[in-house]
């Protein structure tokens, strides 16, 4: 598994395999899931003082370096939340209930607006923005 950032580790203990002089590529082991240790990050906290309701959480992206952006349907809104600080240093709110996301080249994401039968597109910079939006059916 490769990734540019990581939200938690997977170990598996090393065993120190004699290779001999003809040994080729495909020797290389690979991970054993029965045996390899799983450990996350500390639980996210995705409330802000700004939330009326208990945050529902629809979609879910990881941003590089240290930062999800989380979909909560149920307060309207898109929060950036840091994942080594455990805070929300931004957040965008919808007219409408937003669904799920995907983030886009150039500094952008794509949320899902059922509601409105659209995809809202959102600057992810420092300070998030709506960038435009496209109907869908």
């Amino acid at each position: 598994m490769s990734s540019k950032g990581s939200l938690g580790t997977i170990e598996r203990p090393y065993q120190h395999q004699q290779l001999g002089l003809s040994s080729t590529a495909h020797d290389v082991s690979s991970l054993d899931l029965r045996t390899a240790k799983v450990s996350k990050l500390s639980d996210i906290d995705g409330r802000t003082s700004s939330d009326k309701q208990r945050p529902m959480i629809t979609g879910l992206t990881y941003l590089a370096p240290n930062a999800i952006l989380a979909v909560d349907n149920f307060n309207g809104s898109l929060k950036a939340v840091d994942i080594t600080t455990n805070t929300n240093p931004s957040q965008l709110s919808f007219t409408s209930r937003p669904w799920d996301i995907a983030v886009l080249p150039g500094d952008q994401a794509a949320v899902t607006i059922p509601s409105k039968s659209m995809i809202q597109l959102v600057s992810t910079k420092v300070r998030m923005s709506l960038l435009g939006f496209i109907h869908v059916n």
